[in-house]
């Protein structure tokens, strides 16, 4: 049978009326399902940061211009106090959820862990230079990196080599001017973790305290400065990143990856040579890689997760570093009082590792400085499924509130560890005594993000960060500040200071 013109368009006709009427059953059926789940959780209509368009493009804006403008924390901080702990606003065409509730983020992070990932919004940004790495999954892969870590940070004692820290320390004393000339902490600590770090991840340091620093080190150290640099360039600039020329991203990711090759290279070689000879070898204590391949572990699984520990892992100890000398070198009275808690224990001498977390002091000290300037000051999560949050329902915020399935939720430790409500009057203020008095699980505080994705370092991050502290107070006489500028923020991979951390030290003779 002949089919003329007119049939087609009938047929086609008929399919667009099918395939729409299919669409507007599905939609009409998934707005009933979520009423009804609305209503079994007792969630409530949130408050809107209104947008008078669909596409919200003044709001990317907004935070751009927040963004270079190093202001972005404090912006946000004004927009809780004008809106609540809880609210949405939508950027570009996504509503985000934005909140600083301690059991909004507690929700997040442990109670309804299962529901909410982070590979959507990292997996691209990470890729690149891990493919395997932990920052890139969710489930059963995230459960398998994640072991990875378990099984070489399980013993702390071995990862956190005492004489490796020292020497490192020794070569960071050199870089301090004899005359209390000014000096910037921030960028000594960097180096110091790097070194530090990097001898426990690979077995050499890339010897970023060393004024005769190897060329090709110098190059992988640059590599990995940039690599973070556009890491977090790309993550900031959310659904736009793609508009970005990733070529010399990936040149960089490549040099890193065969900095590390090498050495995973060394140490399946090592681990074949002991299974054929039965010889031991050294006792000295093993690197990550080494751990990692004499369990077995993939050679690339190994290398990308030996990466990680640079990515994550530097910024934060050093961050935690540099932190506290800018709350030290302003507060003299706590930096002395450090001080006689220090020698009252250790005197003069290295302090051991098993009293290195003991200094009660010193722990107020870190948590005051993680409080008030967190390694990550905001976060991110997306819903693999309609769930809900706690609060931010209603107009007091204090209803239940729906989370629609790929709906992203944005929670602010930098806020949450600024609420009155749980801190004080004088929660802006730096002050180690509160947490004579406060908890250190206070809800609210999230300085390693707690639950099952809870930082797997922390320990090793907190006996380095504690080592290297004990050391300066039994060597500096003094630290006074002497920045020319402002704190002012700088967003990586974790918070540092733009213009880093001026101080003026006197070593004791």
């Amino acid at each position: 049978m002949k089919i003329y013109p007119s049939s087609y368009t009938a047929v086609a006709l008929v399919f667009l009326v099918v395939t729409l009427c299919l669409v507007l059953i599905r939609g009409i059926h998934r707005r009933i399902r979520l009423r009804a789940f609305a209503r079994r959780h007792g969630c409530q209509e949130p408050v809107y940061e209104r947008s008078v368009f669909p596409i919200n493009f003044g709001k990317a804006r907004e935070m751009v211009q927040h963004y270079q403008a190093r202001d972005l924390l404090s912006h946000f901080q004004s927009l809780f106090g004008k809106f609540g702990d809880t609210y949405v606003c939508r950027v570009l065409w996504l509503d985000i959820i934005v909140t600083c509730d301690p059991n909004n983020i507690k929700q997040v992070l442990q109670w309804r862990f299962k529901d909410f990932e982070i590979g959507p919004l990292r997996s691209h940004l990470f890729a690149p230079i891990t493919p395997h790495g932990i920052f890139n999954f969710d489930g059963k892969e995230w459960r398998h990196v994640r072991q990875i870590y378990r099984a070489q940070f399980s013993d702390t004692r071995s990862a956190v080599n005492l004489e490796v820290i020292e020497q490192c320390f020794q070569l960071l004393l050199r870089q301090i001017p004899k005359d209390g000339a000014s000096v910037d902490i921030q960028r000594l600590s960097a180096a110091l973790v790097t070194d530090i770090l990097g001898t426990y991840a690979v077995g050499e340091s890339l010897g970023s305290l060393s004024p005769n620093q190897d060329i090709h080190n110098k190059k992988v150290e640059e590599a990995y400065l940039f690599v973070k640099d556009r890491i977090a360039r790309y993550g900031q600039s959310g659904p736009t990143s793609w508009l970005y020329d990733r070529s010399e991203f990936r040149r960089a990711s490549t040099l890193i990856q065969n900095y590390t090759e090498r050495f995973v290279r060394q140490a399946i070689e090592k681990r074949y040579r002991t299974t054929v000879t039965g010889d031991l070898g050294s006792q000295t204590p093993k690197t990550f890689i080494e751990k990692a391949a004499e369990d077995g572990y993939n050679p690339t699984e190994i290398r990308d997760q030996a990466i990680s520990i640079y990515l994550a892992g530097i910024d934060s100890v050093s961050g935690l570093l540099s932190a506290t000398c800018w709350y030290l070198s302003r507060d003299p009275r706590v930096f002395h009082t450090l001080q006689e808690a220090v020698t009252e224990k250790f005197g003069h001498d290295p302090p051991p590792y098993e009293e290195l977390t003991n200094v009660v002091y010193l722990r107020h000290v870190f948590n005051e400085a993680m409080r008030l300037k967190p390694a990550v000051p905001f976060n991110a999560k997306v819903a693999n499924k309609d769930t809900w949050l706690p609060r931010g329902g209603g107009l007091n915020g204090q209803s239940s509130l729906l989370v629609r399935e790929k709906q992203i939720v944005a929670f602010w430790p930098w806020a949450s560890h600024r609420k009155p409500d749980i801190f004080g009057d004088e929660a802006e203020s730096f002050r180690p005594e509160r947490w004579e008095t406060v908890r250190v699980d206070v809800p609210g505080f999230v300085p390693f993000q707690p639950g099952p994705r809870v930082c797997p370092g922390q320990r090793i991050a907190l006996a380095i960060s504690s080592y290297v502290v004990i050391r300066m107070m039994q060597c500096f006489a003094s630290m006074e500040s002497r920045d020319i500028m402002p704190w002012t923020e700088s967003l990586g991979l974790s918070l540092a200071s733009k213009y880093g951390v001026i101080v003026s030290i006197r070593q004791r003779r």
